[in-house]
């Protein structure tokens, strides 16, 4: 999970699934992956609902997810995520970072 057009975070974990694919010997499958970008704004429900029809498509395809890697902004949209995965009880492995400016 990442934010919309931050393409450094998409890249990221791109980069660290491209990793485990070609280095089998860490011990770490890769099986079925799907991303999702969260719309920046403040518009809580539709990223609720998102998550939910994502989930909900994984679980009715016998695919439940294994973990989340979120790597979202600080934020609403990044605490939405964050309660949503924690009630789910879904192992999650958080990036989450400021914006830019925070430590200026």
């Amino acid at each position: 999970v990442y934010d919309e057009g931050n393409q450094p975070a998409m890249q990221g974990i791109m980069a660290a699934v491209k990793y485990l694919e070609q280095n089998t010997n860490e011990g770490v499958m890769i099986g079925n992956q799907v991303t999702m970008t969260v719309k920046k704004g403040e518009d809580i429900e539709a990223t609720v609902n998102q998550t939910c029809d994502r989930v909900d498509a994984m679980l009715d395809s016998n695919e439940a997810p294994h973990i989340v890697l979120d790597a979202t902004t600080t934020g609403m949209m990044s605490e939405t995520i964050k309660s949503f995965t924690r009630a789910l009880a879904l192992p999650t492995l958080s990036a989450t970072y400021g914006q830019e400016g925070t430590l200026g």
